[in-house]
């Protein structure tokens, strides 16, 4: 008989934790996360780019978006929030495995009014119907109004909910019945810790 050995279950209270391994708990549970990678633009014009992995879809009509910012360790909005707080626009652009470098390098802490696109040598071209520049080299991106500003938790954190005013994508990820080709993405996703993972192949439910 096969001797199959069962791991020991433990209950971790999240009250007993502290906030920094609720936070890792967390990022570990729930895995792999949507990038949102934001560009905004400040009211005197400067761009910023940045990742956020608390980021999700809300609902369709209208189609609206959530993303949470956490505050600087000194309490301050991170430039993204106070971007979109001011101009009430951003775009979202879908985070592939080929932007992995590139997305990491510009989630580490600028200064304000430093561009992280030019920075990391990343060109940036007009939106369609919004201010904030956007990617050239993400081909599929959200482009966005704020919709709804709310402070949440003890840091507090800006949980920003954005209506998409504009899907911009290559014609060529449509199929005829103008549904997003899904073989066309190459998705990255967030895991805990410093780890990423790349959406490799697709699962359809069998029966």
């Amino acid at each position: 008989m096969q001797n199959t050995q069962v791991d020991k279950t433990i209950t971790l209270h999240a009250a007993e934790l502290g906030p920094s391994r609720n936070y890792y708990m967390l990022i570990s549970a729930l895995v792999p996360r949507p990038i949102a990678w934001v560009s905004s633009c400040g009211k005197t014009g400067e761009n910023n780019l940045a990742p956020f992995s608390f980021y999700g879809g809300i609902c369709g009509d209208p189609p609206l978006i959530g993303i949470g910012i956490a505050r600087q360790k000194d309490g301050r909005r991170k430039d993204t929030a106070e971007n979109i707080l001011q101009t009430e626009e951003f775009v979202v652009h879908l985070a592939e495995v080929r932007h992995l470098d590139s997305i990491a390098a510009s989630a580490e802490n600028y200064p304000p009014r430093v561009s992280e696109a030019e920075k990391l040598d990343l060109e940036l071209v007009s939106s369609q119907v919004v201010a904030p520049m956007s990617l050239e080299c993400a081909p599929f991106r959200l482009e966005c109004r704020l919709h709804k500003h709310l402070e949440l938790g003890n840091g507090p954190v800006d949980y920003l909910i954005g209506e998409v005013l504009a899907f911009v994508l290559p014609d060529a990820w449509l199929d005829h019945n103008g549904r997003v080709k899904q073989s066309k993405i190459k998705a990255l996703g967030r895991m805990g810790g410093n780890l990423y993972a790349p959406v490799e192949r697709f699962l359809e439910p069998q029966g």
